[in-house]
């Protein structure tokens, strides 16, 4: 599922254009949404954008590339310490292992992001 919470109207087209099954469509307004935040060092929605990214290549079937889009992602969000998106990162990258038939790598991330979740909630 492509990230929904970062706004702006790149972003807001690219869900568009996933749920209405464009999915090159919606690469290429995420690569322009991509390069904006580097361009003004957003690191926040630069980590969402590779992880929108990420989905858009899984869906299309680039597990590889997906997968090491959510790996930039996790990295930047446990630089800012985003518990929350960090765990959902987690879960995507769960997905992505699955996908390539590695079940350990995948129960490993779905357990560290149910901890995430876990620790998250016990802050609310």
């Amino acid at each position: 599922m492509i990230f929904r919470k970062k706004e702006g109207l790149q972003n807001g087209l690219a869900v568009a254009l996933y749920d209405g099954g464009d999915l090159a469509g919606a690469k290429k307004a995420l690569d322009e949404a991509l390069a904006g935040s580097r361009e003004v060092a957003a690191k926040a929605e630069i980590g969402a954008d590779l992880s929108s990214l990420g989905d858009v290549l899984m869906a299309e079937g680039n597990v590889d590339e997906a997968r090491g889009k959510y790996q930039e992602a996790l990295a930047i969000e446990n630089e800012l310490g985003s518990k929350g998106t960090g765990a959902q990162v987690r879960l995507q990258l769960a997905e992505s292992s699955l996908e390539e038939a590695h079940p350990a790598d995948a129960e490993t991330f779905a357990r560290n992001a149910a901890r995430e979740f876990e620790a998250e909630k016990a802050l609310d």
